[in-house]
């Protein structure tokens, strides 16, 4: 394993916070929503800090969603708990979407 000098781990760490504080400020936004679940889910290359997050924390992110729907979410659409948002293909995407709408009306 490579051995990262003092000023590399210093600008992993760096850039791990402004992904972590870009992220926080996106799950903000969802969950007032001034942005959309689409919007976010259909354009992840403009919202790359949410790549790694994890499916379950992006619908907790949402609106009157916490773990006991998101569980319930997770298990309808067979998604494992570990599933990253950049680890879903387009047709899991729409059904994510389409589950996010119906839970929250």
């Amino acid at each position: 394993m490579k051995e990262f000098t003092k000023e590399e781990r210093q600008a992993f760490a760096k850039l791990a916070t402004e992904t972590r504080q870009k992220r926080v400020v996106v799950k903000e936004k969802l969950n007032n929503r001034e942005l959309s679940t689409e919007e976010v889910l259909t354009n992840l290359d403009k919202y790359p800090c949410m790549n790694r997050m994890r499916v379950s924390e992006f619908i907790r992110a949402h609106q009157g969603f916490g773990m006991a729907k998101a569980d319930k979410i997770m298990k309808e659409l067979s998604i494992p708990a570990s599933r990253r948002l950049q680890g879903m293909n387009e047709r899991k995407v729409n059904e994510l979407i389409e589950a996010i709408t119906r839970y929250s009306k």
